[in-house]
């Protein structure tokens, strides 16, 4: 089959659209990758050199969905470059990427994380509760803007032949708020690369202290993930346990990056609040094989695909409640979920693991074993069965 993958700009929709590519390929298909140029604020070329050689790419015309929800640029030579395929499927967070194909007409299935409307209601919701600045500018981006971006994702989501969302939680909002008809909703996971987790050395990095503890996060620097939430609770819990405790915060550059320095300074945690940026895959996954425990503050998740990638690695996790991972996190088998309202709580229950390793070690077994069904391979093979029973339906 000939497949084109619509990749929005976002590390994790490149990653997961690489290794697809990479997955089809080696079972013979053709593919191709859209993605938007340079102009959309995102450094491509680190990108196009991920790009296994058999790929073909295509940039696109610069679109703006979120600026100029009525305006998506496209141009006929484009168009003419996107004709000719069995398959357009779109991959990313939000509707997003999926607005090339819609607006050259063709048909396409959507992978969705989460709808926009969620993804903004959970930023909307803390900026205005915490009075933040951002919130002014919350409030007159949602007056101006929101009604025109949401009637663009429910069309693009009506258009879409299938969506296949990663969550019962995404799979309940199309349905139920976009009212998108059921027939065409279908959950389908995140998936990890098993194979190339398990040939990561288990080897502790040199920074890696071997008396220490060390809590990790992996995320953008962005409201929604809420980071500077992790580093207050680790100093309240740094102050209920007398272990060598570290926190470590991987991740890209974001709105929230300064507040996040300066309260390592403000509760002097410069020594043992770390913040690691640009870091390889390999390396990230060497530092979570060897961390104590993963942790999330987020406030709205469609998946949770960090946290998932921490369980392949062996690491549970303590999480605060974002909808999307309860699918594959129960709360004292493999991690806990714990209530947003309920700081103490977050405290308590990372100090009480913390002091009874045991507890942990049983997490981490569970936690690995979960990731066992999340696999590339298994993931992969669904969506070839799910094109391969669409082009039949159309021949």
């Amino acid at each position: 089959m000939k497949i084109c993958l619509g990749v929005i700009p976002a590390m994790g929709g490149i990653l997961h659209s690489l290794k697809l590519a990479d997955f089809f390929l080696r079972k013979g298909h053709d593919i191709a990758l859209v993605y938007p140029d340079e102009k959309f604020g995102f450094n491509m070329n680190e990108f196009k050199k991920m790009l296994p050689g058999a790929i073909q790419h295509v940039t696109r015309p610069t679109a703006r969905p979120l600026i100029l929800p009525s305006i998506l640029l496209t141009s006929r030579l484009f168009k003419r470059a996107l004709q000719g395929y069995d398959i357009y499927q779109h991959i990313g967070g939000t509707f997003l990427g999926a607005d090339p194909f819609y607006t050259c007409n063709v048909p396409y299935n959507i992978w969705l994380g989460t709808t926009f409307r969620e993804e903004w209601d959970s930023v909307f919701s803390f900026s205005i509760e915490n009075k933040s600045f951002q919130s002014l500018i919350a409030q007159s981006v949602n007056q101006l803007m929101l009604p025109r971006i949401l009637a663009l994702e429910k069309k693009i989501l009506e258009k879409s032949s299938r969506i296949y969302v990663q969550s019962a939680y995404t799979q309940k909002i199309v349905e139920t708020e976009l009212g998108i008809s059921t027939s065409k909703v279908e959950i389908m996971p995140c998936f990890v690369d098993l194979e190339f987790i398990q040939s990561v050395s288990i080897d502790k990095p040199d920074f890696m202290q071997d008396n220490a503890y060390y809590l990790v996060t992996v995320s953008r620097f962005d409201p929604r993930k809420n980071i500077p939430r992790l580093v207050r609770l680790f100093f309240e819990i740094k102050k209920q346990t007398r272990e060598n405790l570290k926190f470590l915060i991987i991740g890209q550059s974001g709105p929230d990056e300064t507040l996040i320095m300066n309260l390592r300074r403000r509760y002097r945690l410069e020594k043992d609040v770390l913040v690691i940026k640009s870091v390889s895959q390999e390396s990230k996954y060497r530092i979570l094989k060897n961390a104590t425990l993963y942790l999330s503050s987020s406030l709205q998740e469609g998946f949770g695909i960090s946290i998932l990638e921490a369980f392949a690695c062996g690491l549970p996790c303590v999480i605060f409640d974002s909808l999307g991972p309860r699918d594959f996190v129960s709360t004292g088998t493999n991690g806990y979920i714990l209530d947003q309202r309920e700081p103490e709580n977050f405290v308590q229950t990372v100090v009480d693991l913390i002091e009874h390793p045991e507890s942990i070690r049983r997490l981490k077994k569970a936690a690995l074993e979960t990731s066992y069904r999340y696999g590339l391979e298994e993931i992969g093979e669904k969506f070839l069965k799910e094109y391969e029973d669409q082009k039949k339906a159309t021949d």
